[in-house]
């Protein structure tokens, strides 16, 4: 069974992954993916202010992921 994990991420210089290559990264990325996907099926009403916020809460986490990792 597979996880679904990117395999093919080219390493830094020092040997180290860079923030694509984290498990953590990629499964926050994943899960925005899914809030968005979700997200389009809200109702019309809440589509600009609700949806609006979660869809950017969702992305930052993985934004602040990769922001720590050099």
């Amino acid at each position: 069974m597979s996880s679904g994990l990117d395999r093919n991420v080219k390493p830094f210089r020092d040997g180290m992954r860079g923030h694509r290559g984290l498990k953590i990264y990629q499964l926050a990325y994943r899960l925005a993916m899914e809030v968005f996907r979700l997200s389009q099926t809200f109702p019309e009403d809440e589509r600009y202010s609700l949806t609006c916020q979660i869809r950017r809460s969702s992305r930052s986490v993985a934004a602040n992921i990769a922001a720590r990792i050099p």
